[in-house]
């Protein structure tokens, strides 16, 4: 097969007394070849030709040699069908379809991914595309005919096979918030983003405008579950979810002991209730010092207090930070009142009426002052 319209006609003819040569193509009339020289065939059609040489001699003895063989000018026709040209595909795997032809047949087909090097197509048959990683590719499918002549044709297209990434950032996965408004704050991988939205507590779906965060208001007490979606273009779809909770509520503290009163050791007893779903710590400060961590939030004892008025406030919060406080003053006094009988003293008087005379010393004051005669009645001392 020939790729040219125009063919040599080279050949030889041997004989002593060599008179003439001629040609005919395709049975045709034929073609004196002065000299018996060689040729060239011009202007040939498209198809399979035969072309017969003659020679003789000066007796009139003649022969000839014939061949057969085939012009194509025409380069075949190939066209790539699937992958389509500028179109993004949701797989990494795509048939490679296309059609070829030609009117004296193909010899080789094959094809080139990405400026590799070219894979031959057994039978010139389609064939499937695998392992196509994410982003842009191209593809070009080759045939060359039996003269030959090569064609080829070319795709670009992408592959986008990955589902977003989706990340919810606020609220943490099982955080407690201490309000009723609460941010929404995500983030999305993908390089092909369609659309972002929400379900807030199986609700119906809420549409993100331009995938853009957002806030939660008006929230109950409680638990909630988010979840927020995102797709592409090759409608890929994921998702992220997180538990939360709202708690604006702060423990209730209350103090059982000390009461708000005086007591005669410098050891007292704090005893409290702190009352909260989600408790979380409790701690207490003496007379506004320093905070003293109440490990499981259990009762304890005041020790070594000083005499005089004290106060004691007991907190408590939640997972949520909401703090609660109870507190109550009361006072220690480990020291009796001194008490000095001016008179009488202990003497004999001559009369049958004698004036009670003392005095009380006590640091924190007297509260009552009685007296007893002869071991008789309690005399309450007014003032």
């Amino acid at each position: 097969s020939y790729a040219q319209s125009d063919v040599n006609l080279n050949y030889t003819a041997s004989d002593l007394t060599l008179q003439a040569c001629w040609y005919s193509l395709d049975n045709g009339a034929n073609i004196t070849l002065p000299n018996c020289e060689n040729t060239t065939l011009t202007g040939l059609a498209d198809g399979t030709h035969k072309v017969r040489v003659y020679a003789n001699d000066s007796l009139g003895r003649e022969s000839y040699g014939e061949v057969y063989f085939t012009v194509d000018t025409h380069a075949p026709q190939v066209s790539v069908i699937s992958p389509e040209n500028n179109t993004e595909y949701g797989v990494n795997i795509i048939d490679l379809e296309y059609v070829a032809s030609d009117n004296l047949g193909l010899t080789w087909c094959g094809y080139s991914l990405d400026g590799e090097e070219n894979v031959t197509l057994p039978n010139c048959e389609n064939t499937t595309l695998t392992g196509l990683e994410n982003g842009i590719h191209n593809v070009t499918v080759y045939v060359r005919d039996i003269a030959g002549n090569e064609n080829a044709s070319f795709v670009n297209f992408s592959v986008n096979s990955v589902a977003p990434v989706v990340n919810i950032v606020h609220p943490e996965d099982f955080a407690y918030y201490a309000q009723n408004d609460v941010d929404l704050n995500y983030t999305v991988e993908d390089s092909d983003l369609a659309a972002c939205w929400y379900s807030l507590d199986n609700g119906e779906n809420i549409t993100l405008p331009n995938c853009e965060n957002t806030t939660f208001t008006g929230l109950s007490e409680g638990e909630h579950v988010v979840r927020v979606y995102a797709n592409d273009s090759q409608s890929h779809e994921s998702y992220d979810e997180v538990t939360f909770y709202v708690d604006t509520i702060a423990p209730e503290v209350s103090i059982v002991l000390p009461e708000n009163k005086t007591y005669n050791t410098s050891s007292v007893r704090l005893n409290y209730t702190a009352t909260d779903s989600n408790l979380q710590s409790c701690w207490y400060s003496l007379d506004s010092g320093a905070n003293i961590t109440l490990p499981n939030c259990a009762n304890t004892t005041l020790t070594g207090l000083t005499e005089g008025t004290h106060r004691v406030a007991v907190y408590a919060n939640d997972s949520a930070g909401n703090t609660g406080y109870d507190e109550v003053y009361f006072t220690v006094d480990t020291q009796a009142p001194i008490i000095t009988i001016i008179s009488p003293e202990n003497t004999t008087y001559l009369t049958s009426t004698i004036n009670v005379n003392y005095t009380v010393q006590d640091n924190l004051g007297v509260n009552v002052c009685w007296y007893v005669l002869d071991a008789g009645e309690v005399v309450y001392i007014e003032n």
